[in-house]
């Protein structure tokens, strides 16, 4: 067998047909045009002008870390959803069989996937050059650490499109690899900054600890921000995070290549069956279902919706380490009273675990909403319940349903800990601002799952397109406020003219969570209900901004559901619920009589 030097036909093929698709140019706009609003917000209010030199120096500099943010987020999200699915795709068509009867080695197969799904990542970051090139202009922009950040950045898609690579290797179907990709990279880019959020850990004060946060893609890419007399980082300590990031690049493409065919091969030999569910999803069996008589959707879903091996596993290793924390922060609140709970900053922490625990299981949610209808459609059971007298507004409300009552299972343990600090507190208010975030955030979360579903065919991208969704507004909405009163344009406007910060962040379900157990939980206010999240003692003064977007996310999961049902016929192929004759039933066709007459 002769040996090739270059990728080889697969990367060939694949590029091919990489280039035709149109949402590569709709993400290379959609991330531009993120830049540009980014440049724009940067910039600040319209009024203000630039007034010397140093402002605009200034300006630039922020630009540039938004530049590297904006970046560095679309890699972080867009990379793992665009590699997921390359083995589980040509796994599932049965392509990838007759591939192993070529004289195609599993390296030149993993490589040539590997090489055609990172082009348009680095494409991708090509992009944003432009539009750093344009804000050159302003002065401010270290030429070194915007180089620095560009190798990070490199290394991070690397390191993602290899672990996605891998996890298609491993699953068998795409929203199960992009599920296992998603946790890993998020474990690995999240570990750090969550230890610093929750422990409150401060900047690092020597060389082991800055060695440490340095094998974090989030700080090696920020690194020059973060150096200090004592312990400089700039471009050689980026430059070994690339290679740090091939390397371990190597190791998962040599994994991958290792177990393609074993895994290929089993997973083909071995028929798809039903495993049985772990032991926390049995424990749903014990819970009232709903009467089969009202919904049999609904009833449906709520008998054979179980998860997964590797989901159930997720939902467990979920349920432990939130059920830990929460009985970590009960008990202090429990053990210390009065100065000794004050002083401790237990309230931080019980808004801190709240948080995460609420945002994690709705990102778990935003997958079990997209692949609630999308899995059925993709394998075509569904075909066989629209061919019964189901309507099509029974089919959308009871798979709706269905989703969202996993609901009161995430929303358990923060409703505890934030109702065994308001017993203390006196401040149940907040637990009633608490709970109706959850379930506005949640009901929009499943509605925009379902809709997705119903107008995208692939699954795969359902689910990419779901989990960056929710990742953006969670995490890219708080960061984006949490910089704008921090610009220099910002700065020299009046504050009864600026944005209500606090009110706006709370469109962000982390933060959201965040405020409102801080509310409950803190032992006194004084008067000010506050969060405190950079912008002093005045994040909710008044509950009018928790109402309004409670009221705004509820409206808004109404109005999609009820679009996703109104579009669903004309989107899954079936005949319309009326026809202009009358008739009102899709299932059934008119039949002729010999007097003329149609009788159903």
């Amino acid at each position: 067998m002769r040996m090739r030097v270059s990728l080889g036909p697969v990367f060939t093929f694949e590029s091919l047909i990489a280039v035709r698709r149109w949402q590569v140019y709709a993400l290379r706009s959609l991330y531009v045009t993120l830049l540009l609003v980014g440049l724009m917000l940067t910039w600040g209010p319209s009024e203000q002008t630039i007034t010397d030199v140093a402002q605009a120096a200034e300006i630039g500099r922020i630009l540039l870390l938004t530049v590297i943010a904006v970046q560095l987020g679309v890699v972080l999200l867009a990379a793992p959803a665009a590699t997921a699915g390359a083995v589980c795709v040509d796994k599932a068509r049965g392509t990838l069989l007759h591939a192993f009867t070529t004289d195609l080695t599993a390296r030149e197969i993993i490589l040539g996937k590997l090489g055609a799904r990172l082009g348009p990542v680095v494409g991708l970051m090509a992009c944003g050059l432009p539009v750093l090139a344009l804000g050159s202009f302003l002065g401010g922009i270290d030429l070194v650490a915007a180089l620095g950040a560009e190798l990070v950045t490199l290394g991070v898609a690397v390191v993602c499109c290899s672990v996605a690579l891998l996890a298609s290797v491993w699953a068998r179907k795409p929203h199960q690899a992009l599920l296992l990709a998603y946790t890993m990279v998020g474990a690995w880019a999240g570990a750090i900054p969550s230890a610093i959020f929750v422990f409150g850990m401060g900047p690092p004060t020597s060389l082991g600890q800055m060695t440490l946060f340095l094998t974090n893609p989030i700080v090696a890419a920020f690194a020059p921000e973060m150096s200090t007399p004592g312990l400089p980082v700039g471009l050689r300590e980026q430059g070994v995070f690339l290679a740090g990031s091939l390397l371990v690049s190597m190791l998962l493409l040599g994994l991958a290549s290792w177990t393609l065919r074993p895994a290929v091969l089993a997973q083909a030999n071995r028929p798809q069956k039903r495993v049985p569910t772990a032991t926390p999803a049995r424990l749903v069996d014990f819970i009232p279902g709903p009467p089969l008589d009202a919904n049999p959707i609904l009833w449906r879903e709520w008998h054979r919706k179980r998860p997964s091996l590797w989901t159930g596993r997720f939902w467990t290793a979920y349920a432990i380490v939130s059920s830990l924390a929460s009985l970590y922060v009960i008990g202090w609140y429990y053990t210390w009273w009065g100065d000794g709970l004050i002083r401790s900053g237990i309230h931080l922490v019980a808004a801190r675990i709240n948080a995460w625990q609420v945002a994690i299981g709705l990102l778990l949610l935003s997958v079990s909403a997209a692949s609630a209808l999308g899995e059925e459609r993709d394998r075509g059971s569904l075909d066989v319940i629209m061919t019964t007298t189901l309507t099509s507004r029974e089919i959308v409300w009871g798979k709706w349903w269905g989703t969202f009552a996993l609901v009161p299972r995430l929303a358990i343990l923060p409703i505890w800990v934030t109702a065994g600090a308001a017993m203390i507190t006196g401040n149940g208010l907040g637990l009633l601002f608490m709970i109706g975030l959850i379930l506005a955030y949640a009901a929009a979360i499943t509605s925009v799952g379902l809709a997705l579903a119903t107008w995208v065919p692939r699954l795969g991208r359902v689910i990419g397109i779901s989990v960056m969704g929710y990742i953006l507004v969670a995490a890219g909405w708080p960061l984006i406020l949490t910089l704008l009163p921090n610009l220099p344009s910002f700065q020299g406007v009046p504050v009864y003219n600026q944005p209500n910060w606090q009110g706006l962040l709370l469109a962000s379900p982390f933060y959201g969570v965040y405020a409102t157990t801080d509310w409950a939980a803190r032992w006194s206010f004084g008067g000010d209900y506050s969060a405190g999240w950079g912008f002093g003692r005045a994040a909710i003064s008044e509950p009018t901004w928790p109402l309004i977007w409670i009221v705004f996310y509820a409206g808004f999961a109404l109005l999609l559901a009820t679009a996703t049902w109104k579009s669903f016929d004309r989107c899954m192929g079936r005949i319309p619920e009326s026809r202009p004759d009358g008739a009102t039933a899709p299932w059934r066709v008119p039949e002729s009589r010999p007097d003329g007459a149609t009788a159903l």
